[in-house]
């Protein structure tokens, strides 16, 4: 039996994206978790990393206003749970620096959009 315990991120880098996404979603739900799924491509941008501001409709009385929509990804790392980044190669080196903080020791993200 294989167990899997760590709180640090994991690179996984493959020619077969869809057996190691099948062999994440098993690890991830013999460890209870969900395997989050974000989907990179050439027009990607910081929003599907941090999230971003959506508008939303008031009631009658209120008017509408934009709210912080958080990502995926911090949405995980607030709950703890899995995140697969696919097509991390497809996309500009400026959405990826966004990343940079969450790969190195200690690291941390911080969202000041």
């Amino acid at each position: 039996m294989l167990v899997l315990s760590t709180s640090v991120p994991i690179i996984v880098t493959t020619n077969d994206l869809a057996v190691a996404r099948s062999h994440l979603r098993i690890m991830a739900r013999c460890q209870n978790q969900v395997l989050n799924r974000i989907v990179l491509n050439p027009r990607s941008d910081t929003s599907q990393l941090l999230g971003c501001f959506e508008q939303v409709s008031g009631s009658d009385s209120e008017k509408s206003r934009f709210e912080w929509v958080d990502s995926l990804l911090i949405k995980a790392m607030l709950e703890g749970g899995w995140v697969l980044v696919e097509g991390a190669h497809l996309t500009s080196a400026a959405v990826l620096d966004r990343l940079n903080g969450v790969l190195e020791d200690q690291g941390e993200f911080v969202v000041n959009e």
